[in-house]
């Protein structure tokens, strides 16, 4: 939901400060600019590559675990096709 917000860091901060002290959070956010298509319908504020959000996580003091993209099957047909 960080994606919808004016300030995610804002966002992510309040996050940290409600997590209990050993909790986690999970994100899944949308990735990449050149795939937003529907900004007005998703009320989406930003799409964010990996170093934009390990950026964000870290400014609010979250400690990062594990990062990686998703769905990378069905993203690869999307990425050749456009480039066709």
């Amino acid at each position: 939901m960080v994606e919808h917000l004016d300030d995610d860091v804002a966002g992510l901060k309040e996050m940290r400060r409600v997590l209990r002290a050993d909790g986690r959070t999970v994100l899944f956010v949308p990735a990449f600019m050149f795939l937003w298509a529907c900004r007005r319908v998703s009320n989406h504020r930003r799409r964010y590559t990996m170093a934009g959000l390990k950026e964000a996580v870290r400014k609010a003091g979250f400690e990062i675990e594990r990062a990686s993209y998703v769905n990378l099957s069905f993203f690869a047909p999307i990425l050749f096709g456009r480039l066709a």
